[in-house]
């Protein structure tokens, strides 16, 4: 949780794709959830949290919060590490 004094920082997609190291399209699945190869991943990052849009129209840019993923992308890494088979 970011003080009352730090402000947030938001910032384009492809500036937040860039930081982190992700494509767009990833960004966009972790927003809308997948539904790739039959498959259906719930979204992972909340609305007015990790990213918000631009203006109240629903076709507006999308830009995020570098804190916000920075959080969600370590937890998400740190799940993934748990789910690594230890070898003998």
């Amino acid at each position: 949780m970011q003080s009352p004094t730090t402000p947030a920082v938001w910032v384009p997609q492809r500036v937040a794709a860039d930081h982190f190291g992700i494509s767009e399209r990833t960004l966009t699945r972790l927003r809308n959830g997948s539904n790739d190869y039959g498959h259906h991943t719930p979204a992972v990052l909340t609305p007015g949290v990790h990213w918000r849009r631009m203006s109240a129209s629903p076709r507006s840019k999308v830009i995020y919060s570098l804190q916000g993923l920075d959080q969600v992308l370590s937890e998400l890494s740190a799940r993934a590490a748990t789910n690594l088979e230890a070898s003998a």
